[in-house]
């Protein structure tokens, strides 16, 4: 994650908290995995990923719709 900011760490943590697949990491888990976070912001009607394309990353929707 490109910030530092302890708001912004706790609050990607509550995020990945949230997501089924990643609720059995730990806190410090959750942590190191917020710091390779990547954050990216699309513009709407963007494909994201197209069905039967190849797959160039592992992306949580925190808002909006796929």
């Amino acid at each position: 994650m490109a910030s530092n900011n302890t708001a912004d760490m706790s609050q990607v943590v509550s995020i990945l908290k949230a997501v089924p697949l990643l609720q059995r990491l730990t806190d410090e888990d959750c942590i190191k995995l917020a710091n390779a976070l990547e954050v990216q912001v699309f513009p709407i009607n963007y494909d994201i990923v197209v069905q039967g394309g190849e797959a160039d990353g592992f992306y949580i929707v925190h808002s909006g719709k796929v």
